[in-house]
């Protein structure tokens, strides 16, 4: 008798334990990869492998952005942007054309002066043919300043300004006649970088 109870206490305690553990989901089955030897397009992505891979399709575009922009490609660009601000005869007041111009001007030199800083933005005073080599010395001059203070007005900064005069010195037309005059009588603006390259 004595030994059945010590079994049914053993049964029991045993019982009792198995029920204490606690309990885990069953494994996931274990399943072997495919062999991927025959078709290279469908193995499973290296990341690994992949770093060393160049970039190809949107990736070279993006890397092509990101990359930093020839200061010279971009000035010759620009440059060839820029519209002259024309005057009246023997004046050098802004004309309605000549502010609409260098608005123009201002909205696509701002971002460019703002992205290089060694870049200076040359306003260049001419006049036509007519009167002397010192008057027109002063009225491009004058022109060119007043061409300076509305690119100013528009965000321009002074310190990046320079303020050339020509006067009469160097025409893009040579005929003697008011259409050719006309043409004379105006501001150049003209991006270069600080050392004048």
């Amino acid at each position: 008798m004595r030994t059945i109870v010590l079994i049914a206490l053993i049964a029991l305690c045993a019982c009792r334990t198995y029920r204490d553990y606690p309990r885990f989901p069953p494994a996931a089955p274990i399943v072997e990869p495919a062999s991927h030897d025959s078709d290279p397009h469908n193995a499973p992505a290296n990341p690994a492998v992949l770093a060393d891979r160049p970039p190809t399709g949107s990736a070279v575009a993006e890397t092509r952005t990101a990359s930093p922009r020839e200061v010279n490609i971009v000035v010759q660009e620009l440059n060839a942007q820029l519209q002259d601000a024309f005057f009246d005869y023997d004046r050098s007041a802004l004309t309605v054309n000549a502010l609409a111009a260098l608005r123009h001007d201002a909205a696509l030199l701002l971002p460019i002066l703002a992205e290089f800083p060694a870049l200076t933005l040359i306003v260049e005073g001419h006049c036509d043919e007519r009167g002397s080599a010192e008057y027109n010395l002063g009225l491009g001059d004058d022109r060119a300043r007043r061409a300076a203070d509305a690119l100013q007005n528009l965000g321009v900064l002074a310190s990046r300004i320079e303020i050339l005069s020509y006067g009469k010195e160097r025409p893009q037309c040579g005929v003697s006649a008011e259409p050719c005059w006309q043409r004379n009588r105006r501001v150049h603006l003209l991006l270069r970088t600080r050392s004048g390259s």
